[in-house]
């Protein structure tokens, strides 16, 4: 079984359509810290906010950036890059060498592993990138509040944050949280593409564009309906524009996932039995 893991995992993350997607996040990193760095070019330090603000998950300076990162490209590439891994296996013959030694249900349990896992990886690192970058170049010591006329204290110290005590105490645990939790939304996004190519699997660009399409139109639903507190991207980032926010209905949203992705499990052992 650990042989077959190590295959998997090594497959989807040296395949082209991971590889490119990880690109394409760690450039929308480096543009979001680009913007962030030429807003304060020149600046004093002390009319500098503190590093901790210019994380991508605050960007108070790119707003544009920031809500397609999260509303769009997020689920567009982890479903591309991570959750397609079940039409590579077998368009190359890889799922029948699999099978051959392994069990049905060994095989996809480890599938679904290793496909979390990617997405996993896919959004953290260039999440963290963003986060290291941002800390290097701007001051940790700055307790400044206002940038741009926009009052820092008004957007962060309000109750859009359902974190709120972690980070007035540690901002970094605080920071790095944020980059966890858009990390399991994206792993569990790709389990979710994975869930869907096991039944529609003629393109890979169709199916990867299913589960961003559903997300962005419960997220408009939700939005339309006066739900924000049901809107996923709203709990990716670090403060949001909404303060109704509870960590129970993040909790509720993932467990919904958990289980689609368990029931299709069991659905497709059976079925890939008859």
């Amino acid at each position: 079984m650990n042989g077959l893991f190590r295959i998997s995992l090594k497959s989807l993350l040296s395949s082209k359509n991971y590889r490119l997607s990880f690109i394409v996040l760690i450039l929308i990193m480096l543009l979001a810290h680009f913007v962030n760095v030429l807003s304060f070019y020149g600046d004093y330090d002390n009319f500098v906010p503190n590093g901790f603000y210019h994380f991508i998950g605050f960007s108070v300076f790119n707003s544009q950036i920031k809500y397609s990162l999260y509303y769009i490209v997020l689920p567009l590439v982890v479903s591309f890059g991570a959750g397609t891994g079940y039409i590579f296996d077998t368009e190359s013959g890889l799922r029948q060498i699999f099978l051959t030694k392994s069990r049905r249900k060994t095989y996809y349990l480890i599938l679904i592993i290793t496909t979390f896992l990617s997405g996993f990886i896919l959004v953290f690192l260039p999440f963290l990138v963003n986060l290291v970058l941002s800390l290097i170049a701007f001051p940790l010591d700055s307790t400044t509040f206002y940038a741009n006329n926009i009052s820092m204290n008004q957007i962060l110290w309000i109750d859009n944050l359902v974190f709120k005590t972690l980070h007035i105490n540690n901002p970094l645990i605080y920071s790095l949280l944020y980059c966890l939790i858009p990390a399991v939304v994206g792993g569990l996004l790709s389990c979710i593409t994975l869930c869907f190519s096991f039944f529609y699997q003629k393109n890979v660009i169709t199916t990867a564009l299913v589960v961003p399409f559903i997300y962005v139109l419960l997220t408009i639903f939700t939005n339309y309906t006066h739900h924000p507190n049901l809107t996923l991207p709203y709990y990716l980032m670090a403060v949001s524009p909404v303060t109704s926010l509870n960590f129970v209905y993040l909790s509720f949203m993932l467990v919904i996932l958990l289980v689609i992705i368990y029931f299709v499990f069991l659905i497709q052992t059976k079925r890939d039995e008859l």
